[in-house]
């Protein structure tokens, strides 16, 4: 199952990468998980090369080849908006 639990990507995404340890990120509130979300997702984008195929001879990234935590942190970051809004 490997790969089914959005939020464990990003958990060893943060230690892998910025060497976050799990426990601070659980222990942190809902805002700043969101927050931590957000700057990963806005990471992965910078980072990700990009995917052959888009408009005009531009290239994206779809959705199905993102990465499950950068998938779950827009879902998330919608959920959020539409609290706000």
């Amino acid at each position: 199952m490997e790969g089914s639990d959005p939020e464990l990507g990003l958990v060893y995404y943060l230690f892998s990468r910025h060497g976050i340890l799990p426990g601070d990120y659980y222990s942190r509130t809902q805002g700043e998980k969101d927050l931590l979300w957000a700057l990963s997702s806005y990471e992965a984008n910078k980072k990700a090369p990009p995917v052959p195929g888009g408009q005009d001879g531009e290239e994206h990234q779809t959705q199905k080849n993102k990465p499950p935590y950068l998938r779950a942190a827009e879902g998330a970051l919608t959920r959020t908006r539409l609290h706000q809004g």
